[in-house]
């Protein structure tokens, strides 16, 4: 029984209570171990950081239980997504990550993502209510826009930000976007 009880524990704090992703911690975690091997055996990879568009209108207006489903439908076309050698998790609210191992080029992060943005612009019906919400993704590239989780992690965000502000739905990283935030700062 105490060996069940642990196993729930760690569980629970490595899992997003709602989508049953990983979490931000556990997300940290795993971003940290793909470092490693990067560092290791020179794989590049992708972060994308993802922010839902429409999400906080359907809360609003559909209520919380609602939103809910959507982000569990949200958690499950990123499961379909990732596949086997990637993750995903829910770092809060309507925001989430994926790692992409192998992706280093510019063209297959730019064909991944739009494979990503076409999942997520499928329109979905819950309670009877057909919408779309749509995302803003972000990606930094290991090594090449960074070497650490808080460089990958602020850079792909960064990105994230751009691409909304821009109404565009997925940018990669530029250093240019450090230089900008510097300048608003």
């Amino acid at each position: 029984e105490r060996q069940a009880a642990e196993s729930l524990a760690l569980d629970s704090a490595q899992q997003d209570a709602l989508t049953g992703l990983p979490n931000r911690r556990h997300f940290v975690e795993e971003l940290d171990d793909r470092l490693a091997l990067g560092r290791r055996t020179g794989t590049p990879f992708a972060l994308l950081y993802i922010d839902l568009n429409r999400f906080k209108p359907i809360n609003d207006v559909h209520g919380h239980a609602v939103g809910d489903q959507t982000l569990q439908s949200v958690a499950a076309r990123l499961r379909a997504f990732v596949g086997q050698d990637n993750f995903c998790a829910r770092l809060g609210g309507d925001e989430f990550a994926v790692i992409l191992m192998g992706v280093g080029d510019d063209s297959s992060l730019q064909a991944h993502m739009q494979a990503l943005v076409q999942s997520l612009n499928e329109p979905m019906v819950l309670n009877g209510l057909r919408f779309t919400v749509g995302a803003s993704i972000g990606a930094a590239i290991y090594p090449e826009d960074g070497t650490t989780a808080d460089d990958l992690l602020q850079r792909s965000d960064a990105a994230m930000l751009r691409a909304k502000a821009d109404g565009c739905e997925c940018l990669r990283y530029d250093m240019r976007m450090d230089q900008e935030l510097r300048r608003k700062a």
